[in-house]
Parts: C-alpha cells; structure tokens; sequence
C-alpha cells in the first residue's frame, strides 16, 4: 500500500508541475510573452534590420554614424514610402499593380500642365489627384470588371499611360507656346520651361485645344 500510495503522489506531484509550467507567468512577463507571441513576424523583421544595420556600421562606422546619410535617407526615401502604401494594400488583397510608374508620370504631368496654365497650386493639386483617380479607376475597371488578371491588366496600361505622358506633349506643348507653330524637334520639357518663364509672345494655340488636360 505504501508504494502504491508514493507512486499516485509521484504522479499528482508530476501533473501539478505540468500545469504550472502551461500557467504563463503572472504581471509584465505575462504581457511581454503574449506581446512577442502575437507580433513575432514583425519582431524578426526588425531584428534582421538592426542586425543587417550593425553589420554596416562595423564595417563602415564613418559612414553610418554620419547624421549626413540619414538625412538624405529622410529627403528621398517619403517618395518611395508613399507609392509604397497603396501598393501594399493591393498586395495584401491579392493583386499586383505594375502601371504605378506610368501613373506616377501621369499625376506629374497633370500637376505640371495645370501649374503652368492655371499658376495655381491648389488647381493643380487637383489635377494630380484626378489624374491618378481616372488611372486607378481604368485599371479597376479591367480588372473586375473584364475580368483580367491584374498581372496582364497593369503591364497593359503601364505603356497606355506611358504614351499619354509622353506622346500628346511632344507633339503640342512646343505649338502652345512658340510662335509659329512647333518645330518637328520640339521637346516637352523646353516648351514647358518656355511657358514656366514667360507667355505667350505669337500666334499660340489655347491650352484648353489639348485633348488631353
């Protein structure tokens, strides 16, 4: 009877302690253990970061304790992180978007040509954000509406867009603001910069006989 009775309190003894060790710790450990345990994926990916940082600053401390690189890191990498944004939206429902170039060179011509023309800041704000709400609304429309696969759609569009920035001014801007008409060598940028500089001293064309802005 003895050794029976010593085996069962062996054997509560032995399921107590495996209770105890399932029992997460009580307080702040508790709190931290459940904190790590739901947000592991992005605690690894910051982890690789500054590890991955401090492999740069052994091997080139002068560099990356410079305030200098951080501060050109902070001027040019917001642009990125912007067109970042929502496409990682589309990304996480599945989808791919590769027109987001051509449609960032459409925003800027938008904005540049209502600049030009209306020398208003907030018109041509406008104007960059329809320009991206009527690619977007193309792109959506193939894809759910057609039923095309995003991968093909926005390879597609990506030229589209890409022939409306650069083919309509190229072949107007210069008539819009040289007198006489373009010259068959005319390029965008000096007819914008003529525009940006002064007006219009000739036989111009209005702004409103684009077909496009």
């Amino acid at each position: 009877m003895g050794g029976h009775e010593l085996s069962r309190s062996a054997q509560e003894q032995g399921m107590i302690s495996r209770v105890e060790a399932q029992v997460p710790p009580a307080g702040a450990w508790a709190a931290v253990a459940r904190y790590g345990r739901r947000h592991a994926a992005q605690i690894g990916t910051v982890a690789v970061g500054l590890v991955v940082w401090l492999i740069f600053v052994v091997g080139a401390p002068g560099t990356f304790l410079s305030y200098n690189i951080y501060q050109a890191f902070m001027s040019t990498t917001p642009f990125f992180a912007i067109m970042a944004l929502p496409l990682t939206m589309v990304v996480i429902a599945g989808e791919i978007d590769l027109s987001f170039p051509s449609v960032m060179a459409l925003g800027t011509a938008a904005f540049s040509f209502a600049l030009v023309y209306t020398n208003s800041l907030a018109l041509a704000s406008v104007a960059c954000g329809l320009a991206g709400i009527l690619a977007g609304l193309v792109n959506g429309g193939i894809v759910a509406g057609l039923g095309i696969p995003s991968l093909v759609a926005t390879i597609g569009t990506q030229f589209f867009w890409r022939g409306v920035v650069l083919s309509p001014p190229a072949a107007t801007a210069s008539r819009w603001c040289r007198p006489g008409g373009p010259p068959s060598t005319a390029r965008w940028s000096d007819a914008w910069q003529a525009r940006s500089r002064r007006r219009c001293s000739g036989p111009c064309s209005s702004p409103s006989s684009s077909p496009f802005f």
